[in-house]
C-alpha cells in the first residue's frame, strides 16, 4: 500500500503484497479523512457559533454534534440541505394552489421551487413571494417555463420571486403557475 502525493491517500500499488480487507479499510478510511477536510473547518455547534465572526462567506463548517454540513452566506450559517420549507406569505394576490402548495428548498448550495402559484389576474412580471437569505442568487436569475401560459421566473438578489406569464394560468383551468423544476444557485 503506498501513499500518492500531494493528497496522502491510500492506493493499493505499493510495493508489499495487496491484502484486500486490510488495504480497502485503509483506501476507505483514507478516502473518508479527504472528504472531511473539504476546505472548511469542523467542531461542534458551540464551536461553530463562536467561528461565526470570523468565518468568511461561502466557508464551510462541519458540525460534529449535528453531522450536518453549514455555509455562512450573507452573513449567518446555513444548513446544505433544509428539507421542504413551505411558502406561507404571498403577496400580490398570490397564492398557493389548494392541490400543491409551494415549498422551497437549498440541497448543497442549490435552492428548488416545487408546487403551484394562483393568481387571478395576468402576472407581468411581479413578485409572488420573497426568499430567506441563504436561498437567494448572487446575481438576478432569469428563468424560463411554461409556454403554453408565457411564464418565466425571475429570482431578485433580494429573495424576490417574480412570476411573468401572459395568461392568467393554465389553460382548461389548471391548477396554477408550476414552480416544479426551477433551480439556481444559492449564494446570497
Amino acid at each position: 500500500m503506498a501513499t500518492t502525493s500531494p493528497d496522502n491517500l491510500f492506493s493499493p500499488d505499493g510495493p508489499n503484497a495487496y491484502n484486500l480487507t486490510v488495504d480497502l479499510a485503509a483506501m476507505q478510511s483514507s478516502v473518508q479523512t479527504a472528504l472531511s477536510g473539504f476546505g472548511g473547518r469542523k467542531g461542534t455547534t458551540a464551536q461553530r457559533n463562536a467561528y461565526l465572526p470570523l468565518a468568511s462567506n461561502g466557508e464551510f463548517y462541519l458540525d460534529t454534534s449535528q453531522g450536518v454540513t453549514y455555509q455562512k452566506i450573507s452573513g449567518a450559517w446555513v444548513s446544505q440541505d433544509t428539507g421542504w420549507i413551505q411558502v406561507t406569505s404571498f403577496q400580490n394576490s398570490f397564492t398557493a394552489s389548494t392541490d400543491s402548495l409551494v415549498y422551497y428548498r437549498r440541497l448543497s448550495g442549490v435552492t428548488y421551487l416545487r408546487g403551484d402559484l394562483k393568481r387571478a389576474a395576468t402576472p407581468g412580471g411581479i413578485a409572488a413571494f420573497t426568499l430567506p437569505a441563504g436561498y437567494r442568487p448572487g446575481s438576478v436569475v432569469r428563468l424560463a417555463g411554461r409556454t403554453d401560459v408565457g411564464m418565466g421566473l425571475i429570482v431578485t438578489t433580494a429573495g424576490d420571486v417574480l412570476v411573468a406569464a401572459t395568461a392568467p394560468q393554465a389553460p382548461g383551468g389548471g391548477s396554477g403557475y408550476a414552480l416544479a423544476g426551477y433551480s439556481w444557485i444559492a449564494d446570497n
